[in-house]
């Protein structure tokens, strides 16, 4: 069963009347606005064609609207109550996403294009049987054209760290990585760590929550040692009971909250709601995440 979305739309609602044979941006606005509530495949065309048509009454089906394929005042209405509300305080919120191999070929050009600020790419990952580490293949690639797309750019490690020395070595690797890119990184350099088949969550309760967050704090230590904004990423489960955030906060590292919600429950500096995100230029699902602008970093 179709669900409403939950999360505000923050692209442009385009005013009516617009039905089949129309044409231009307020069309395109019109496709990129039933894609997102549809989470379809409209070809942003500016056209107003049978399939728009088609999608538009599947639009008014789900809000009980008048099923007659023409984007009058009632539908306008209605699409105009997702609208998310521009934020004017210095708090006001970014989109991001972030990539690694598994959403394979990008075009950043469609991403800039599509209200997206901003990309933290996997530039390393730790493996699942031992402790051996390895580049994102893909990494290359995206930091070169999310740079030319005007994207700010992050970077994360898909960490495995089970002790300090472990943490401060993933961190020397993926700075050595990051190094011939320091200038195009405005955004944080991310601890990524959450639990596979080597770090588990019985590893992580035998370790304890101090040590656990000794272990992402001597990752964060390096980073901001090689020049780098470093950041922590869990999602709430395990920030709730597997590390001390005001221990992480008190070194002014920054929070990434993973919590596919609503609401987010916990205070965070960018907060991961879905890991099935669609966005243009992306072929497959994708994590999107809302991001305070105090995570920008300006040079």
């Amino acid at each position: 069963m179709f669900k409403k979305p939950v999360i505000k739309y923050n692209g442009v609602i385009p005013k009516p009347l617009l039905k089949i044979g129309n044409k231009g941006n307020a069309v395109k606005d019109l496709q990129k606005f039933l894609n997102w509530y549809l989470t379809g495949k409209l070809v942003i065309d500016g056209e107003f064609g049978p399939k728009t048509k088609k999608a538009l009454i599947s639009f008014q089906k789900y809000e009980k609207l008048v099923k007659d394929g023409e984007y009058g005042d009632k539908s306008y209405a209605k699409a105009k109550s997702y609208k998310k509300q521009e934020e004017k305080s210095k708090s006001s919120m970014s989109y991001i996403v972030d990539v690694s191999y598994w959403q394979h070929d990008i075009d950043w050009n469609k991403v800039k294009k599509d209200d997206i600020a901003g990309a933290i790419l996997r530039t390393s990952y730790t493996s699942q049987r031992s402790f051996s580490l390895s580049k994102d293949s893909t990494f290359e690639k995206n930091i070169k054209n999310a740079k030319k797309a005007g994207l700010y750019i992050g970077a994360y490690h898909y960490s495995q760290a089970i002790s300090v020395k472990e943490a401060v070595k993933e961190a020397k690797y993926m700075c050595k990585i990051l190094k011939p890119y320091k200038n195009d990184i405005k955004l944080p350099v991310v601890c990524d760590w959450e639990f596979g088949i080597r770090l588990d969550g019985r590893k992580a309760k035998s370790l304890g929550k101090a040590k656990c967050t000794e272990i992402v704090n001597a990752f964060c230590k390096e980073v901001k040692k090689q020049g780098f904004a470093p950041m922590v990423y869990a999602n709430y489960m395990t920030f709730s009971n597997y590390l001390n955030t005001s221990k992480i906060k008190e070194n002014d590292y920054l929070i990434w909250l993973a919590q596919y919600a609503s609401k987010a429950s916990m205070d965070y500096d960018m907060w991961q709601y879905s890991s099935n995100g669609k966005v243009a230029g992306i072929k497959n699902r994708v994590d999107v995440n809302k991001a305070k602008q105090t995570i920008f970093i300006k040079k």
